[in-house]
């Protein structure tokens, strides 16, 4: 993970409550339960905080499309910005980009993204417009000062078309192949895909923005290949986009690369998810082998580098 300059704070993530839907002629507010899951995760005011799917089971098998989430401040409880990234069975982020996303039911690998920034006081009622659906209470804790604030995720009616909010943290330009935030600005190569080879600041000065600072990216592979020793640079890869998944918290890119292995024989497929938020950016890489590592003599300690 490339890690870009912004303070990062360590925070506890407590889901407090998860209602099924509350039961005929009850009022709706929110009674803590006693059971409380913890985990602990990284935050700061531009980090996403990610929860899966089993950390909140009330909203198992709810239409995603139907899924909002809400935070309440000065006063009021307004949307805030929110995306689900769906997982498949193998766990890799699913960018198919279904046009009719109604009938995606949230599953126990996906996550449910929001900025800690967003977070909220909280609340002992929700609005009766939603008192019979399902709910989860999520509390942000920063162990360091000890203060909470909470985010609710909660299930529009099915009547109801949910609510969205224009505001996003990140853009993507599909002409130019750049993804911006409020703090960067990134684009990737023409000829192979997969690198980074423009990175620029936003400034306040009148340009907005700095003159690019990556030089290059620069990959390495050593090896064997049929008991020889090889090296294999960028220039030996063959990569193309495949997939984008925009949303208002983070964009997922996709990029499916072949390394040149001998003549005009490619390695196995290895797709790279380029995962970018606010204020930082990783890559996340897979590598679909046809045959199994252990023992094989075509090919010895790969090293990437």
């Amino acid at each position: 993970m490339i890690k870009l300059n912004a303070s990062r704070l360590a925070a506890c993530v407590f889901f407090m409550l998860t209602l099924s839907g509350l039961g005929r002629g009850e009022t709706g507010e929110i009674i803590v339960s006693s059971n409380i899951t913890q985990t602990t995760v990284q935050a700061s005011s531009y980090l996403p905080v990610t929860i899966l799917g089993n950390a909140i089971p009330a909203l198992i098998n709810v239409p995603v499309s139907k899924i909002s989430a809400l935070s309440f401040r000065n006063n009021a409880l307004a949307i805030i910005p929110f995306q689900i990234d769906k997982r498949d069975p193998k766990g890799r982020y699913d960018l198919s980009n279904k046009d009719n996303t109604q009938n995606l039911l949230l599953d126990k690998r996906d996550e449910c993204v929001f900025m800690a920034a967003d977070a909220g006081d909280r609340i002992e009622r929700l609005a009766k417009y939603f008192a019979q659906q399902p709910a989860v209470e999520i509390g942000i804790v920063d162990p360091q000062t000890g203060n909470r604030k909470w985010v609710y995720l909660v299930a529009s009616p099915p009547d109801q078309k949910p609510a969205h909010i224009a505001q996003r943290y990140v853009s993507y330009d599909a002409d130019k192949d750049s993804i911006e935030t409020a703090i960067y600005r990134i684009g990737f190569s023409g000829a192979h895909p997969f690198l980074i080879d423009n990175l620029q600041w936003h400034t306040s000065l009148p340009e907005k923005w700095t003159r690019n600072v990556a030089d290059t990216m620069k990959i390495r592979h050593v090896g064997k290949l049929l008991g020889q020793p090889f090296v294999r640079t960028q220039a030996d890869y063959r990569s193309r986009l495949v997939a984008v998944k925009e949303g208002p918290v983070r964009i997922i890119r996709r990029t499916l690369n072949t390394v040149r292995i001998l003549g005009f024989l490619q390695s196995p497929s290895a797709s790279i998810d380029h995962i970018a938020f606010a204020n930082g950016f990783q890559m996340d890489t897979t590598v679909d082998f046809p045959f199994p590592l252990a023992g094989s003599s075509l090919i010895s300690k790969p090293t990437p580098r």
